[in-house]
């Protein structure tokens, strides 16, 4: 079922990249900025989506840094109503 999943609704690391997404940033450091964030973003999305066990989405969080944290509750948001589907089926 994880792989069926990882099919239709994870998001490939490639999709964070500046200039997979047409972003033309000079500055490296906005660019690792972006990206980071972006990473931060899958690694929650992921883990809300893949991992069946309630508190494996709050023990993912909690090892992003501090400052990545604020879209946190964003993660959240979008891995619950997965988390509770998948609980269902």
């Amino acid at each position: 079922m994880s792989q069926l999943r990882k099919q239709l609704f994870g998001i490939p690391r490639k999709e964070i990249r500046c200039e997979r997404r047409g972003f033309d940033i000079v500055d490296t450091a906005i660019t690792m900025r972006i990206e980071t964030i972006g990473e931060t973003f899958i690694l929650g999305y992921h883990a809300a989506l893949f991992d069946d066990h309630p508190h494996a989405l709050e023990m993912t969080l909690n090892i992003v840094s501090p400052e990545l944290r604020e879209i946190s509750p964003t993660i959240r948001t979008i891995g619950k109503p997965k988390s509770d589907f998948w609980q269902v089926c």
